[in-house]
């Protein structure tokens, strides 16, 4: 799988990139392997999470993933496709974002890889 360039990664399987000084957020290969497909997402947005903070619950078939922040932030929006199809993220997930975060402390994303 070709990873695109400028991507940082998180512990937790989860791809982020600038945009317009914010975060997009998605989910990488690896992430989405361990649930087998996305049936439903449970993220709200509007809501502040610490880094490591639990933000949202993503099901699978027969199994959950806990959603990790990455970064500490405000979670500005959830990807609406999500709703409408979650299994867009299964065929192509670095195209896909899930939540769009202003981040609190640009020095957190130094400690990504």
């Amino acid at each position: 799988m070709h990873l695109p360039e400028g991507n940082l990664f998180s512990s937790e399987h989860l791809w982020l990139r600038m945009f317009d000084k914010k975060i997009h957020v998605g989910f990488t290969n690896k992430f989405l392997n361990s649930l087998g497909r996305i049936d439903i997402v449970d993220i709200r947005d509007g809501v502040s999470f610490n880094k490591g903070e639990l933000c949202g619950i993503i099901y699978g078939k027969n199994k959950f993933k806990n959603m990790i922040m990455p970064v500490s932030g405000t979670i500005l929006s959830v990807n609406m496709n999500v709703f409408l199809d979650p299994t867009i993220f299964n065929n192509e997930p670095y195209r896909h974002w899930i939540i769009l975060i202003d981040v609190v402390d640009q020095e957190e994303l130094k400690q990504l890889l």
